[in-house]
């Protein structure tokens, strides 16, 4: 059971990643991204305290991304050496 729940820590870290990424990349090179997170943070915004719960779990589902974008750089990719490093 407890390799269980680290095989999906670390596919939860993983996707986390992933998306962290793809936002950057996205609001680099396009406006459509751009607009789509400013309208996420202003519908977060406006909607009270229901929103501020949803803000407040979804900077703590990304809490690791950061280090684990780290880890994806020096680890060169998506491999073995990336994915005992989680």
């Amino acid at each position: 059971m407890d390799n269980a729940w680290r095989i999906l820590n670390k596919l939860v870290s993983l996707a986390s990643a992933i998306l962290i990424l793809l936002l950057v990349i996205g609001a680099i090179f396009t406006h459509q991204v751009r607009s789509n997170i400013f309208e996420l943070i202003d519908a977060l915004t406006n909607q009270g305290i229901v929103g501020f719960l949803i803000a407040c779990s979804l900077i703590y589902v990304m809490r690791g991304a950061p280090r684990d974008i780290y880890k994806i750089f020096q680890a060169k990719g998506f491999n073995k050496k990336y994915w005992d490093s989680l």
